[in-house]
């Protein structure tokens, strides 16, 4: 029994003997008694001890009622964020290609959106250049417009470039009309009459102005008025050919073999004539098997001013062989005679020459 229940007994015990105390001093009903249990004396005594007992025990302290302990809620901590250590980097796989051979390992990164297109690095120009400098060494052979021969000079237009040179009776040196190459046709005949012009000369100084890294040399053999037949392989012509052009080679120490062949021949064989066609082919042939040519270097020859040949000559366009072409001569002017160019004419198609040239070597 709890404190409380205590309490409420002894003070329910104490009404109990008050209400007996008053009815039997009172009377009851007449003089009827009622008998208590207890006498006066016990109970009064009991009464005090009931007193003393609740108010021992309403003045004791109440019992201490345990408090569950709540814990406080969390303060929550920032977390700063350490960075983790960057990770290592892989190691390369084992690649069978060289650098040289996967070159695209070493390219700079691309910028999305942008295209870079590979250029060819530039070369230097060659200054003060001497014929040891001969980049692009050409054999001219043909007939008359190949020799230029009785056409007019200009000095403004065909004067000298210190990057073209001509193979002379004198050797090499910087090419001039006035030099004789071939011939003896250059000068006409005294110093004080202008030499003819020639297509070789304006060859090699449209390849130069294209191409400043190059040094043009150029080496002159021509049969005026001849068929196709004058260059057969086992005549003296052709003879004089390969004794020219290994003569000319022997002083460049730079050089084994030319670079090319430029073509100018035809008007002895104006017919459009498949006969001469074949004996084209049969010549290129020859040339390249010579050692001082080779089966890849260009061919190029050059149409007539108007003379059905021509589409003999341009059989070369269109044979699948990437070294052979062939220059038009379309709106070109002639002497008057509709097969000899004029000096105009020379000038311009030397410069297609060297178009093609440049299209098939860069």
């Amino acid at each position: 029994m709890n404190v409380y229940n205590v309490s409420r007994f002894l003070r329910l015990k104490q009404l109990f003997a008050t209400t007996a105390l008053l009815l039997s001093i009172a009377g009851c009903g007449g003089g009827a008694t009622i008998s208590s249990p207890f006498t006066v004396e016990q109970t009064s005594a009991e009464t005090r001890q009931e007193d003393t007992a609740a108010t021992a025990a309403e003045s004791a302290p109440a019992p201490v009622v345990p408090v569950p302990v709540v814990p406080a809620p969390a303060v929550p901590v920032p977390v700063v964020p350490v960075p983790a250590p960057p990770a290592p980097e892989p190691e390369p796989e084992n690649n069978p290609l060289t650098d040289q051979q996967n070159p695209a390992q070493n390219d700079p990164p691309v910028e999305a959106g942008v295209t870079v297109s590979a250029e060819p690095p530039q070369q230097q120009a060659i200054t003060n250049p001497t014929p040891a400098d001969i980049t692009d060494l050409v054999l001219v052979t043909g007939q008359s417009n190949a020799l230029g021969a009785d056409t007019t000079f200009d000095p403004a237009l065909d004067g000298q470039d210190p990057r073209t040179f001509a193979y002379t009776d004198s050797g090499w040196q910087v090419a001039d009309l006035h030099q004789i190459w071939d011939q003896g046709w250059f000068p006409r005949g005294d110093a004080e009459t202008g030499p003819s012009n020639n297509l070789s000369l304006h060859f090699g100084k449209r390849v130069t102005s294209m191409d400043t890294s190059r040094v043009v040399g150029f080496i002159l053999v021509t049969a005026p008025g001849q068929p196709i037949s004058h260059w057969h392989p086992d005549g003296d012509f052709f003879n004089s050919i390969r004794n020219k052009v290994s003569r000319a080679i022997n002083e460049l120490p730079s050089k084994s073999r030319i670079d090319g062949l430029l073509w100018h021949q035809g008007e002895s064989d104006g017919e459009d004539d498949p006969a001469y066609g074949a004996a084209l082919y049969a010549l290129i042939d020859a040339f390249r098997s010579e050692s001082w040519y080779g089966t890849d270097q260009p061919f190029i020859c050059a149409e007539t001013a108007a003379l059905p040949v021509n589409r003999q000559l341009n059989r070369l366009n269109s044979d699948n062989d990437p070294s052979t072409a062939c220059v038009a001569a379309e709106g070109l002017g002639t002497r008057g005679d509709d097969a000899h160019f004029d000096a105009a004419a020379l000038r311009t198609i030397g410069q297609r020459y060297a178009d093609q040239y440049l299209q098939m070597t860069r």
